[in-house]
C-alpha cells in the first residue's frame, strides 16, 4: 500500500526546552513542547514512522509505532531519547493507512495556561499565504515556520506586506537550500530586514526546486505569541482564498468577554473591495 504523509511543523520556538520552575515574563520568551495527537482514520491497523527533521536538516531521525483502527495516540516530543533538549525542528508522519495529526504546543511556565493547536497538512503547494504576522504590534511578536514538503531541496522567497502602508512595496528576504521534510524558522522580531519597531502585516511565501524557476511544494504555520502576557496562539497557513469565507465564529463580549478580530489577505492580483 502507497505510504500516505503527513507534514508537521513542530514548536515554533523551541520543541522542547523545559525550565523547570522558572517564570518566563511572557509568551514571547517562554519555550514550549510539542505533543502530538493523532488518529487512525483507515479501514487496518496502521503502521506509522514519524520522521524528525532538525531545523534546516535533511537528516532524519525516526520513531516507529503502530495503531489500530479509529483509534487515537499521543506523542511527547520531549519524551523521545533521540532528541535532545532544546530541539527546534519539523516532522514527517508516513503511514499506511489514513491518518490525521494535531500539534500542541505545551508551555514549561505555568503561568500559560493556553496550549496553542495546529494541525498537520496532508500535501503542500508552491505558495502558502499568513494572513498576519506581527512585531511588536498589539503586544503580541509572530513565530512562524516554512517545512518543505517537496521531493528536493527548494528555494524560498518571503514577502512581507505592510498593512499599516498598503501603498509601501514588499520587503523580500530569501533563504536557499532546505532540504526535504526540514523546516526554517522565522521570528518577527529578529528578522533584521524588518527595521521598524513594529510591523502589522502579512506574508506570502513561495518556493522554487533550490536553483531552478520550478514551483516546489512547502507548509507553513504560525505562533502568535504575548510580549507582555500570558497569551499565545497557533495557526495554519492557506494555499489560497476564496471571494466568499465563512467564519463560524464571531464573538463580541461573549463568554465571559471574549471578543474576535479578524486579519483578512488579499490572495489575488488586483485590488480586492
Amino acid at each position: 500500500m502507497k505510504k500516505i504523509k503527513l507534514y508537521m511543523i513542530l514548536g515554533l520556538f523551541a520543541a522542547f526546552a523545559f525550565v523547570g520552575s522558572a517564570h518566563a515574563q511572557n509568551a514571547y520568551s517562554a519555550a514550549f513542547t510539542t505533543s502530538i495527537t493523532y488518529q487512525n482514520v483507515g479501514t487496518g491497523p496502521a503502521t506509522l514512522v514519524f520522521s524528525f527533521y532538525p531545523e534546516n536538516d535533511g537528516t532524519a531521525i525516526p520513531y516507529d509505532t503502530t495503531l489500530a483502527q479509529n483509534a487515537g495516540g499521543s506523542l511527547f516530543v520531549g519524551n523521545i531519547n533521540d532528541l535532545t533538549p532544546g530541539f527546534n525542528g519539523s516532522a514527517v508522519l508516513s503511514s499506511d493507512q489514513p491518518v490525521v495529526a494535531t500539534m500542541v504546543q505545551i508551555s514549561s511556565d505555568s503561568a500559560i495556561k493556553n496550549r496553542p493547536l495546529s494541525n498537520g497538512f496532508s500535501n503542500g503547494a508552491p505558495e502558502f499565504l499568513l494572513a498576519t504576522v506581527l512585531k511588536n504590534q498589539f503586544n503580541s511578536t509572530t513565530r512562524f515556520s516554512v517545512q518543505n514538503a517537496h521531493s528536493t531541496s527548494v528555494d524560498l522567497t518571503l514577502e512581507f506586506y505592510n498593512a499599516s502602508n498598503p501603498s509601501a512595496s514588499p520587503i523580500q528576504i530569501t533563504h536557499d537550500n532546505l532540504p526535504p521534510g526540514a523546516a526554517k524558522y522565522f521570528d518577527m522580531g529578529q528578522i533584521s530586514q524588518i527595521s521598524a519597531s513594529s510591523f502589522n502585516g502579512s506574508a506570502v511565501i513561495s518556493a522554487v526546486e533550490s536553483g531552478t524557476s520550478t514551483p516546489a511544494n512547502i507548509v507553513a504555520s504560525a505562533l502568535e505569541l504575548s510580549t507582555n502576557g500570558v497569551a499565545a496562539s497557533s495557526f495554519e497557513g492557506v494555499s489560497g482564498g476564496a471571494s466568499t469565507v465563512y467564519m463560524p465564529s464571531a464573538l463580541c463580549d461573549a463568554f465571559g468577554g471574549q471578543n474576535t478580530a479578524y486579519a483578512i489577505q488579499n490572495t489575488g492580483t488586483t485590488t480586492a473591495n
